[in-house]
């Protein structure tokens, strides 16, 4: 019994299918074939079976190779899919195999049809692994971002939330924004964000508290990115402050030491910023990838609570800061 091969065959020559099966055959496969000779015939074959190769005669009568290849693109199908005429020129063919045929084979050089089929077998199979490894990585690195976001939220309290791309960006109250690149911008926003937080109405205290934790994330930006851009508004009955910058981002798997561990800094991390930043916000939602991070700082109106024992000593930390 040779190996299983399921093949659909685009010929209105029912001799010339049979003589591809023969072929097939003494190359030690066991093959299936339909053939087909209209687009409609095309097209429910490939919704209702599962193909191996697919060879199509590139001149039908009504019928050629392009229509047929276009079908098997529109499918989305990753199945090698081989031209086989005796007419068709070298430019005609090139064009075929950048519009996403595989190979060609003219029909007085069928002796090339077989080692055409194994290669493009094995190059499909090949092209599932890499799929497949991709996934797999893909789930993993999901997988280990899920452990930090619970990790990180279960012993900040809740307070340092690890959110995807595009979940912070949620609507916000009448935004103002303002872009850093200079120290002098900096000094220049922190002066918004004091203003934007009396007009809010947080206590004195809360204030001084924001614009501080809203220093750090934006020095950071800009020693380590060389800049960014900062939203200042109303969301969910709280004031957020955003610094987003476009750097290399940070190792979630950084991002509990830089948090908890005194002294910790890397040149990839915020280092002693996220001390500072949790233990002056009520929040500090993060985004963090290879496009860069978003630091997003949240303060309600009520005045500063009482520091909880384990935070005691990021109070410290922030009194000591420069």
């Amino acid at each position: 019994m040779g190996t299983p091969l399921r093949v659909l065959v685009v010929e209105d020559s029912e001799e010339d299918a049979l003589l591809l099966a023969r072929r097939l055959r003494q190359a030690e496969y066991d093959p299936s074939l339909r053939r087909v000779d209209t687009p409609e015939e095309m097209s429910a074959s490939l919704a209702e079976e599962t193909w191996d190769v697919i060879i199509a005669d590139y001149t039908l009568p009504g019928f050629g190779g392009i229509e047929a290849l276009n079908l098997y693109r529109k499918s989305g199908l990753d199945v090698p899919f081989i031209i086989v005429s005796g007419t068709i020129g070298e430019e005609t063919a090139v064009a075929a195999m950048k519009g996403g045929a595989h190979d060609y084979v003219r029909k007085e050089n069928t002796a090339r049809l077989i080692p055409a089929i194994e290669r493009e077998l094995r190059e499909a199979a090949e092209r599932r692994a890499r799929r497949r490894a991709e996934q797999a990585l893909k789930e993993a690195e999901a997988e280990k971002r899920r452990f930090y976001q619970e990790v990180v939220l279960a012993v900040t309290g809740g307070r340092l939330i690890l959110e995807e791309r595009g979940e912070i960006d949620y609507p916000c109250e009448d935004p103002e924004r303002v872009c850093v690149k200079t120290a002098r911008d900096i000094r220049e926003a922190r002066r918004k964000v004091r203003a934007r937080a009396l007009v809010f109405g947080l206590p004195p205290q809360r204030v001084d508290d924001l614009e501080l934790a809203f220093g750090e994330a934006a020095a950071n930006a800009w020693k380590h990115a060389g800049g960014g851009s900062i939203c200042i508004c109303e969301a969910n009955g709280a004031l957020r402050v955003t610094v987003a910058d476009r750097g290399h981002g940070i190792d979630p798997g950084q991002l509990a030491r830089a948090a908890f561990e005194k002294g910790y800094s890397t040149a990839q991390t915020l280092g002693m910023g996220y001390t500072l930043m949790l233990s002056l916000s009520d929040r500090v939602r993060l985004v963090t990838d290879g496009s860069g991070t978003i630091v997003a700082l949240e303060m309600e109106r009520r005045a500063s609570p009482r520091p909880a024992p384990w935070e005691s000593w990021r109070l410290g930390a922030a009194s000591e800061a420069p």
